[in-house]
């Protein structure tokens, strides 16, 4: 939920940064449509590259947790909540 929240946050404040870039871009005849199909793909290529991110720090954690754990002896067991 956190995360959520900082990630709406940063891209509201990408939106609010470039309000003057946006009125360029209508006065230089781009459409709003095309504006907000602009928007969408980026907000698209940023959370693809999260989850990329994201998906390779996860599993670079779980090698050094199970490296760690063969040599120290001790076994990691997933726990049934």
């Amino acid at each position: 939920m956190l995360v959520t929240f900082g990630v709406v946050n940063a891209f509201i404040m990408t939106i609010h940064e470039r309000t003057q870039e946006f009125g360029v871009l209508l006065a230089l005849g781009m459409r709003p449509g095309a504006i907000v199909g602009m928007l969408q793909i980026e907000a698209l290529c940023m959370a693809v590259l999260g989850l990329l991110v994201g998906i390779s720090l996860a599993a670079v954690l779980v090698s050094f947790v199970q490296v760690t754990s063969r040599l120290s002896g001790r076994s990691v067991r997933c726990m049934n909540i």
